[in-house]
C-alpha cells in the first residue's frame, strides 16, 4: 500500500535576494529586475552600504516583499 505522506509535495524553499545599496539610481533598476521574476516564494533584502541618509526602499518589488 502506498504511503499517503509520499504524495505531499515538499515545501518550496524561500529564496532571498540580497541587494547591497549605496542609494544610487541603479537600485530602482535592480528592484524592477527582481520584480519581473516569477519564482516564488522570493524576498528581497536591501542592505544599506551608504550609512545615514539612505532613502528607504519600497515595501514591495512587484509581488515580492522588500526587507530593509
Amino acid at each position: 500500500m502506498p504511503d499517503p505522506a509520499a504524495a505531499i509535495p515538499a515545501p518550496i524553499p524561500l529564496i532571498s535576494v540580497i541587494v547591497r545599496s549605496m542609494d544610487r539610481p541603479g537600485l530602482a533598476t535592480a528592484l524592477a529586475s527582481i520584480a519581473a521574476q516569477d519564482q516564488a516564494p522570493l524576498e528581497v533584502l536591501v542592505v544599506n552600504a551608504r550609512g545615514p541618509g539612505h532613502a528607504a526602499p519600497p515595501a514591495m518589488a512587484g509581488p515580492h516583499p522588500v526587507r530593509w
